[in-house]
């Protein structure tokens, strides 16, 4: 009996969703990344009964293995879509009784188990609005700090971590959808590769900072993924430019030229070129 004890001990808590949740109208709305962070929301080993409760957006990035800025966009999304509530470094998902097969608020254990959690809490506005919505009957009591399981390691509340990231809002700000993300870091991608297929040893750069300056050509500048893909590529094969455009930032800051220069290509380059300085043809500073 003590082996089994131990088994389920290892395996964490208990939980359960209805599946009728996959055929919710609002949840099949959600992004597939959208969806997995509602799932950890209601399922991590953080969450309590009632679902309210000290989350980290760190122990999210490693359970579910997004990055940091989809984490972030996702929270916000279902914030908006009043799916849940955040204050304080305290989630809220709401509704999540509702797809609970094992928790019934007309059960006396049930409701005390929710109360212990509650009194659990600080007492803040989003736990008093808990209270509201399934008219619960709290006793007063002094606050309790929270408790962090120890499967998790303390990490930054997401409030903390917020503050800190200030600074990123506006590159997250830029991520409009994964789908996205995923073109502007391939064409990024593109670029490295052309370059290291001529010069094996050149050292590999911050490809996400790559991407983030081609979706500001795209958004920005809107140039479209096609017509930067062929820049690239043209570019990388000229005998001039190939030595001149070595970064994401150097592709921005020449395209204009390069895509009048790549489309007069197309036409045939009668005469063989012998530039050996971008200021023979082109007085701009290449740095």
């Amino acid at each position: 009996m003590a082996k089994v004890n131990k088994g389920v001990d290892e395996r964490g808590t208990y939980r359960a969703v209805y599946s009728s949740l996959w055929d919710d109208p609002d949840f099949r709305k959600l992004s597939p990344e959208g969806k997995l962070v509602f799932l950890n929301l209601r399922t991590s080993p953080l969450t309590n009964i009632p679902c309210l409760y000290n989350f980290y957006v760190d122990a999210i990035e490693k359970q579910t293995g997004l990055s940091r800025k989809i984490i972030l966009r996702e929270l916000k999304t279902l914030t908006e879509r009043g799916d849940i509530e955040i204050e304080d470094g305290i989630v809220w998902v709401k509704n999540a009784l509702r797809y609970d097969p094992n928790i019934f608020l007309n059960n006396e254990l049930h409701v005390t188990s929710i109360i212990r959690s509650l009194q659990a809490l600080p007492k803040l506005n989003i736990v008093q609005r808990f209270i509201e919505f399934y008219n619960l009957s709290v006793p007063k009591e002094k606050d309790k700090p929270f408790n962090i399981p120890p499967t998790i390691p303390p990490t930054i509340p997401y409030a903390k971590q917020e503050k800190e990231k200030e600074k990123e809002k506006e590159k997250e700000k830029e991520y409009i959808s994964s789908e996205q993300e995923t073109e502007e870091l391939n064409l990024a991608t593109l670029l490295f590769e052309k370059i290291k297929y001529r010069k094996s040893d050149f050292k590999k750069p911050n490809l996400q900072n790559w991407a983030i300056e081609i979706g500001r050509m795209m958004r920005i500048d809107n140039r479209s993924p096609g017509v930067i893909k062929t820049v690239i590529e043209w570019c990388q094969k000229d005998s001039f430019w190939q030595n001149n455009i070595l970064s994401a930032e150097k592709l921005r800051k020449h395209f204009d030229a390069l895509e009048l220069k790549s489309k007069g290509e197309n036409i045939g380059r009668t005469k063989p070129d012998n530039r050996t300085s971008i200021s023979e043809d082109y007085p701009i500073d290449v740095q």
